[in-house]
C-alpha cells in the first residue's frame, strides 16, 4: 500500500481572500495544497494524510467525526474539499496532535498511525448479488457487520485464491502530485495519455502450467466476482486464450476495467459489462507491451482498451509540448468531459482543453454530460506511468 500518511514540508503558505483564520497551504516533497488554519508556519514538518486515507477511531481523530466518519469502514475517511475556489486536497496535523515525536521528511506513518485506504466493497468482494442492499445495511452497523461480511463472502466462488502478484501487480497508479520531482524527469520522454475509467479492477492471467496454461481470472484483491465470471464465459475468454497460446506459446496476463450495470452507478450507462484493457504483460518474457504492441495485441485478439486520448494531441510525443508544470496538467483533467449517446460505445469524448478556455459548455449542463474521473500517462515504452484524478469529480461524487 502507497503512503497515505506521511511527513511533509510546509513550502508555501497563501492567504485566502476573504478568510482571516485560514490559508492555502503547499508541501515541498508533494504537489497537493490544503487548506488549514495560520498555526503552520513555512519549513515545519508535519503530518500530510492523502485523499481517501481512513484514519482510526481513536481520540485524536474525533474532531473529524461530524464530517469525516464512515460506518462501512468504521473510521474517518479524507476526502477532497472546495472551498473559495480553491481544492484542498487531504489533511494535516502537527506531531503533537497525533501523538508522535518529530522525524524526518518522507517518512512513512501509514502503519504507525493505523490508517488504511479507502478501497470500493466491490473491488474487494463480488458486489452485484441478490444480497447486496442487505449486506450495505448491515454494514453500517457494528452488531451486524460481521453477518453482513460473511454473507457477502459466501457468494465469492474464488473467495481463497489471492491476487497473484508474483506474474503482475495490483493496479494502482501512483498521483503525480507524490512524485512531482519526477516530472521534470519524465516530462521529455514519449507518452500517451489514457482516460480513467470509474469501475472494478480485473484481470486475466494465463499462469503457466507445465507444457501449457491455467486461466485465472480475478478482481482487485481475490479471486473474480460473479459478473465478471459470466462475463469471461460470455465473451469466451478461455477460446480467446487458448489461440494467444496456439500463436506465440506464451503466457500473458491482461489487465483492466470492468464497467457496467450497478457498478460505481453505471455512469457510462452501458447496457453490458464491458472490459477496458490498460495494461498486457508478457509473463513468459516477464516484459510488459509497450503502447503499440499493446493496441496490437488487444486489436488482433479483440481486446477493448481504454480510451487514448487522440483529440488533444497526436500520439507519441512528450506531454512537455502541452504541459509545463503538474498544475497545468491538473487543470487540463478538470476539464475533461464525456457524453452518453445512443450508440454502441455510449461514451462518447468531449473535451474543451484546445481552445484554453477551461469554460463548462453549455451543453454539459444537460445531465447526459458528465467528467471524466481523470487520465492517466504512460511512456510509450512504460518508462512511466502516474495518473491524475480530477479534484472536482471526487467533490462531485459522480
Amino acid at each position: 500500500m502507497r503512503k497515505m500518511a506521511s511527513v511533509v514540508t510546509v513550502d508555501s503558505i497563501e492567504s485566502i481572500e476573504g478568510k482571516d483564520k485560514i490559508v492555502y497551504i503547499g508541501f515541498k516533497e508533494n504537489g497537493y495544497h490544503v487548506i488549514g488554519d495560520k498555526t503552520f508556519s513555512i519549513g515545519e514538518k508535519i503530518v500530510y494524510f492523502e485523499v481517501d486515507s481512513v484514519l482510526p477511531v481513536k481520540p485524536e481523530f474525533e474532531f473529524l467525526r461530524k464530517r469525516c466518519f464512515n460506518s462501512r469502514v468504521n473510521g474517518f475517511v479524507i476526502k477532497n474539499m472546495k472551498m473559495s475556489n480553491l481544492y484542498s486536497t487531504g489533511l494535516i496535523l502537527h506531531f503533537n496532535e497525533v501523538g508522535i515525536k518529530s522525524c524526518k521528511a518522507e517518512t512513512d506513518l501509514t502503519e504507525k498511525l493505523g490508517v488504511t485506504k479507502l478501497e470500493d466493497y466491490a473491488d474487494a468482494s463480488p458486489k452485484q448479488t441478490k444480497n447486496n442492499i442487505f449486506c450495505n445495511f448491515m454494514m453500517k452497523h457494528k452488531s451486524t457487520r460481521w453477518l453482513a461480511k460473511l454473507i457477502w463472502f459466501s457468494f465469492n466462488k474464488n473467495k481463497g485464491k489471492s491476487f497473484p502478484t508474483e506474474y503482475l501487480p495490483k493496479s494502482d497508479e501512483t498521483n503525480i502530485q507524490n512524485i512531482k520531482g519526477m516530472f521534470e524527469k519524465w516530462e521529455n520522454i514519449p507518452c500517451y495519455i489514457s482516460r480513467k475509467f470509474e469501475g472494478q479492477s480485473f484481470s486475466i492471467f494465463m499462469i503457466p502450467n507445465k507444457k501449457t496454461f491455467k486461466t485465472e481470472l480475478y478482481a482487485r484483491n481475490y479471486g473474480a466476482n460473479e459478473n465478471q465470471l459470466r462475463w469471461a464465459e460470455k465473451n469466451k475468454i478461455e477460446d480467446k486464450l487458448k489461440l494467444i497460446w496456439k500463436n506465440t506459446n506464451h503466457c500473458f496476463a491482461i489487465q483492466g476495467e470492468f464497467c457496467g450495470p450497478n457498478i460505481q452507478k453505471n455512469i457510462y450507462k452501458f447496457d453490458d459489462y464491458r472490459f477496458f484493457v490498460y495494461t498486457v504483460k508478457d509473463i513468459t518474457e516477464n516484459k510488459q507491451l509497450g503502447f503499440v504492441a499493446l493496441t496490437t495485441f488487444c486489436e488482433k485478439y479483440n481486446f477493448e482498451t481504454v480510451k487514448i486520448v487522440c483529440s488533444t494531441r497526436p500520439l507519441n510525443r512528450d506531454f512537455s509540448r502541452d504541459f509545463s508544470s503538474i498544475d497545468e496538467l491538473q487543470n487540463y483533467t478538470e476539464h475533461q468531459w464525456f457524453a452518453i449517446k445512443d450508440t454502441k460505445d455510449k461514451v462518447s469524448v468531449w473535451n474543451t482543453y484546445d481552445d484554453r478556455t477551461y469554460k463548462k459548455p453549455e451543453l454539459l449542463k444537460k445531465p447526459e454530460f458528465h467528467r471524466w474521473e481523470g487520465i492517466v500517462v504512460r511512456g510509450m515504452n512504460n518508462e512511466f506511468s502516474f495518473k491524475v484524478k480530477s479534484n472536482q469529480y471526487q467533490i462531485d461524487g459522480l
